[in-house]
Parts: structure tokens; C-alpha cells; sequence
């Protein structure tokens, strides 16, 4: 049976008989996860398991003894959401980082040139939007304002429309100008992304403050 096992890492030592991982998942529900929270990820002897858990024959037969190894993490939605801004401040900034060079070295090539970079800064921004949309539904927007976000992801999904339009065309040049290029109606991508990293470094620290006075508070 289960000796110990670890929480947001933590070794806990296990006071009741658990002889399986469905034991061991019924009874961290039971007794460490308030309200709010949920359990975001499960290890057992170092293999994820957080998608299997659905499967209660799967996991009513990964049979546990004492030198097994489980592993849970249990977060809150500000816990999340507070990961998923850093995540997308972070691609931001890694996107900003090469976003000039990859202009100019666009601008020189040839159409038959592949771009694998453009493709995987085309993915990095449809990740950044699937980011905040994640933030968006964890209940947290007394204290974000979403408004100027939602902006800025509005007008970076017409962007990356325009960059896949020119991707399929192999026009290199017009992929060039959508990640630079800002006139009067519209800004380009590195613009948009400056300002959307802005935003989401005070979103995170408006965030990080509420969580802490709550805190204090309690």
C-alpha cells in the first residue's frame, strides 16, 4: 500500500490504506482540494497519468505499494490563470526577440525557399490566442481588464490570417510587411505584440497583488 505521496511538492505521508491509483486520486480529492481548485496534474512513477483518469479500470488497476511514486499538483483558477499569462508574455517576447530578422531575411528570399521560423511564429501566435482564451474562462476578470486584450487578440488573429494568406502564396514580401508593417488603420504584428506583452505583465502583477492581499487577509 501507499506509504507517502506528493502534493504541490509536498511528501504527505498516507494515513489511510490506498492499494491503487483510484484510491490514491479519491482520497486527495477528498481531503486537500477546496473549492475552486481542481487537480491539474497526476504522476505516477514518473509517467503523467492526468489524461487516464477518466478510465476508472485503468486506474483502479495501477496497484500501489510502498516504494511507489505519485505525484499531484493542485491549483486554483488564479493559479492557471497566472501561468497562462506568463506563458503568453513569455511567447511575446521570444516572437519580439527574432521578429526583425525574420522580416529582413524574408524580404531577401526567394519563393521557393522554405520558412520553417515563419511557420512556427504563425503557430506561436495562434497559441498565444488560445492563452487568452483560457484566461478568459477561469473567472478572473475582477481583476484583469480584458478589454484592451481582447482588442489586441482581435487584431492579432486578422494578422495571422493575413500571414497564412501570404504563407500559402510563398509571398515572402507581403509576410515581411504583415510583421512589421504599421500605417494609419492598422499596426503590424510586432506592434500588436508589444502591446499585448504590456498588457499582460500588468494583467499578471494585477492578478499576483489580488491573490496575495486575499491572502493576507485570511
Amino acid at each position: 500500500m501507499l506509504k507517502r505521496v506528493t502534493i504541490n511538492q509536498r511528501i504527505l505521508p498516507v494515513p489511510i490504506p490506498v492499494r491503487n491509483l483510484g484510491e490514491a486520486l479519491a482520497w486527495v480529492e477528498s481531503t486537500f482540494v477546496d473549492a475552486g481548485q481542481s487537480i491539474t496534474s497526476v504522476v505516477l512513477n514518473g509517467t503523467p497519468m492526468i489524461d487516464l483518469l477518466a478510465d476508472k479500470k485503468f486506474i483502479a488497476a495501477q496497484f500501489l505499494n510502498d516504494s511507489s511514486k505519485v505525484e499531484f499538483k493542485i491549483e486554483s483558477p488564479v493559479d492557471l490563470a497566472l501561468q497562462s499569462l506568463e506563458t503568453s508574455h513569455n511567447l511575446c517576447g521570444a516572437i519580439l526577440r527574432n521578429i526583425k530578422y525574420l522580416a529582413v531575411h524574408l524580404w531577401q528570399s526567394n519563393a521557393h525557399e522554405e520558412q520553417p521560423e515563419l511557420s512556427q511564429m504563425h503557430e506561436d501566435v495562434e497559441i498565444i490566442m488560445e492563452l487568452v482564451d483560457h484566461v478568459r474562462v477561469l473567472g478572473v476578470e475582477t481583476c484583469i481588464d480584458f478589454g484592451p486584450i481582447l482588442d489586441m487578440q482581435a487584431r492579432l488573429k486578422k494578422l495571422n490570417l493575413s500571414l497564412s494568406a501570404a504563407l500559402s502564396r510563398s509571398d515572402w514580401k507581403g509576410c515581411a510587411q504583415v510583421l512589421l508593417r504599421d500605417t494609419n488603420s492598422t499596426t503590424g504584428l510586432e506592434s500588436t505584440l508589444k502591446e499585448l506583452q504590456e498588457e499582460l505583465e500588468s494583467s499578471h502583477l494585477r492578478l499576483l497583488t489580488s491573490r496575495s492581499t486575499k491572502a493576507g487577509n485570511q
